[in-house]
């Protein structure tokens, strides 16, 4: 038998590779600038914490959420920003 729960979960390669395409997108460069800000403090590239912030959000880890995962993480940062 398999486990239902998991078979909705997103990978861990979906969400590497949405990571990814987010930086990309977002012209996020290849440093460790990101980790203490959205990320847990442990990751060592922006890519995997921007990885570790989709975990933590509820958004969708799917082609057609890809938008909506820039838009909410362009907010994000400038909420961060403005409150410095």
């Amino acid at each position: 038998m398999f486990d239902i729960d998991k078979t909705l979960q997103p990978t861990l390669a979906a969400r590497q590779r949405m990571a990814s395409g987010i930086c990309a997108r977002l012209e996020i460069h290849s440093s460790l600038s990101l980790s203490y800000l959205i990320g847990d403090g442990t990751e060592c590239t922006n890519e995997a914490a921007v990885a570790t912030w989709l975990a933590n959000r509820d958004i969708d880890i799917t082609p057609k959420a890809f938008e909506k995962a820039c838009k909410s993480l362009e907010q994000t940062l400038r909420d961060l920003i403005d409150d410095q």
